[in-house]
C-alpha cells in the first residue's frame, strides 16, 4: 500500500486547502512542528510554516501523513537563506 505525504495550508478564517500530496520520502524526514517549507506556488515562492501533522488511514485505504501549514511571510533570514541556497546551486 502506497503511503502519502499531503500538505495543507489552514486559513484564517478555518478553512483548510490542499496544496501538495507526495510519495511519503519526499522530504527525506518528516517535517517537524515548527519547521518551515518553501514551495513554488505558480511564479512565487511561498513559504509555510507547520503547525501540525496527523497521521491518517482513510476509509478509500489511502494512509500518509497529512503536513497542516501556516503561511509565513518572507523575513529578512528566509530572504537571506533562500539567496544563500540559489548561490550554492551556482557552484
Amino acid at each position: 500500500m502506497t503511503h502519502y505525504l499531503r500538505t495543507y495550508e489552514e486559513h484564517q478564517d478555518g478553512r483548510i486547502e490542499s496544496l501538495r500530496i507526495y510519495p511519503a520520502g519526499h522530504y527525506g524526514n518528516l517535517p517537524a512542528v515548527g519547521d518551515m517549507i518553501s514551495h513554488r506556488l505558480g511564479s512565487r515562492l511561498a513559504h509555510f510554516t507547520v503547525v501540525r501533522r496527523h497521521y491518517i488511514e482513510a476509509d478509500t485505504g489511502t494512509k500518509g501523513w497529512a503536513i497542516v501549514v501556516t503561511r509565513t511571510d518572507e523575513n529578512p533570514a528566509v530572504k537571506a537563506l533562500i539567496t544563500a541556497w540559489a548561490d550554492d546551486d551556482k557552484l
